[in-house]
């Protein structure tokens, strides 16, 4: 890893798969790449049900005031739930509306994802991409069948790249 010592890339956290919040307290713009591998190795948690899984976006999401920006809106689903109304703006605990996390608010990438789903085994991936800095980690899913290995690979970029390009 001696090649990416001091790289800096950025990415968002979320609590589960339904959380669509890109708030400053989830948000890390300027994290070295040593930092990042230290959490995903040591923040690993099992979990019962895959909605309860935390999710990594490899991504820096544009900022509230940028323009272009979008923010999030209940839906007609939530607003069935009662969680508010139909197309109406979706507050923080500061009542300013939020980024809602989609493509179209990812100002650009630092690092490829690589999801595997049973193509490779870990061992493979591991063999195919020993020339490469990588981090890697399981997915909910992974042996939930007793034998197919699914997982992830986070690979930093050389430098980032805006989304529009990748």
């Amino acid at each position: 890893m001696s090649d990416v010592f001091g790289k800096r890339v950025a990415f968002t956290l979320y609590n589960s798969t339904f959380d669509n919040r890109v708030l400053d307290s989830n948000r890390f713009d300027d994290v070295e790449w040593g930092d990042l591998v230290e959490l995903i190795l040591t923040e690993r948690q099992l979990v019962a049900a895959k909605e309860d899984s935390k999710l990594i976006a490899p991504v820096r999401f544009l900022h509230r005031d940028a323009p272009g920006c979008r923010y999030a809106v209940y839906t007609e689903h939530e607003a069935k739930r009662g969680l508010g109304k139909a197309g109406e703006l979706k507050l923080d605990k500061d009542g300013e509306p939020y980024v809602w996390r989609g493509a179209v608010n990812v100002a650009e990438w630092s690092m490829l994802p690589v999801d595997i789903d049973g193509e490779q085994t870990i061992g493979q991936a591991r063999e195919f991409f020993k020339t490469y800095t990588y981090v890697a980690y399981t997915s909910f899913s992974h042996r939930k069948d007793g034998h197919t290995e699914k997982f992830r690979l986070l690979l930093p970029l050389q430098h980032p790249a805006p989304h529009r390009e990748v």
